[in-house]
């Protein structure tokens, strides 16, 4: 009859980080915030700041990790962002 076999390690292993949802909230004082969550509850939620002005930057960020292609921004004269109430 054979012992019972130990596991080498107690401590469970996180599975690779895997993209559940992104949320995207106004940032105090202006910009935004984007935090990453992901589907293992090991892997603690990852908050983006994006500050005002850096508009260009988050949307290549949400892009990038949505798997869509980077928009293409031009300015455009007189269009001015909503605000957000």
């Amino acid at each position: 009859m054979e012992g019972i076999s130990v596991a080498q390690s107690s401590k469970a292993r996180a599975k690779p980080k895997v993209l559940k949802r992104m949320e995207i909230e106004p940032r105090l004082g202006g910009g935004h915030i984007v935090t990453h969550h992901y589907t293992d509850y090991r892997h603690d939620p990852e908050p983006h700041e994006f500050e005002k002005g850096e508009g260009e930057e988050a949307l290549k960020h949400i892009a990038h990790h949505a798997g869509l292609p980077h928009p293409k921004l031009e300015e455009q004269e007189g269009s001015e962002p909503e605000p957000v109430d």
